[in-house]
């Protein structure tokens, strides 16, 4: 198949494919993090199961650094209040170089600018990731255990109905068919966290 000349392309009003990957370019960039910080990127990287580059580009996303600037100052009270308790804590951060796309560097930059540092940004913005992971990690695991509760429910129906209409009947091996296909979900539990 011939390949068409991008010029070709813009006359027939379709755009090139660089417009689509502006800002998807790779950088590298250190960041001066609190070690909760490091931890939690290692530990969203895990939960999602993506690299710490795609955990970066979620959470300097614009979207989710614009939508959470009243979480932002609420994390920011709460850190200042810990951190006037415990005086005798030190504070250590460490540096470290990451690689993330340059839109989310710009995001980053542009955003710090309205912060004390760009490091303290992404360190609130990382710990703002972790805590929602990890609700939506609560939400997930009482949502599965429903479903277990649900499934024991379900093989005590099972025998009753197979005393009732007898092991043969369609009913009977209809709803086995959906206590098995339960317990294959069941089998799979621990996949889903």
């Amino acid at each position: 198949m011939k390949k068409e000349d991008p010029g070709q392309l813009l006359k027939k009003g379709k755009k090139p494919i660089v417009s689509e990957l502006t800002g998807k370019k790779s950088v590298r960039t250190t960041l001066n993090l609190h070690k909760s910080a490091h931890d939690a990127l290692d530990w969203l990287s895990k939960f999602y199961g993506i690299t710490i580059k795609e955990v970066l580009d979620g959470t300097f996303k614009e979207e989710f650094v614009s939508g959470s600037k009243k979480l932002q100052e609420g994390y920011l009270n709460s850190e200042e209040e810990k951190q006037s308790n415990n005086k005798t804590e030190k504070n250590e951060t460490t540096r470290k170089t990451y690689v993330l796309s340059e839109r989310s560097l710009k995001v980053l930059d542009r955003e710090a600018k309205n912060f004390s540092s760009r490091d303290g940004l992404a360190s609130v913005l990382v710990m703002l990731h972790l805590a929602i992971a990890k609700s939506h990690e609560e939400k997930r695991r009482n949502a599965l255990e429903l479903i277990r509760n649900f499934s024991v429910k379900a093989e005590e129906i099972e025998k009753e109905v197979r005393e009732l209409v007898g092991e043969d009947d369609q009913i009977s091996e209809a709803f086995s068919y959906l206590v098995n296909r339960l317990m294959d979900f069941e089998d799979n539990y621990d996949l889903l966290i």
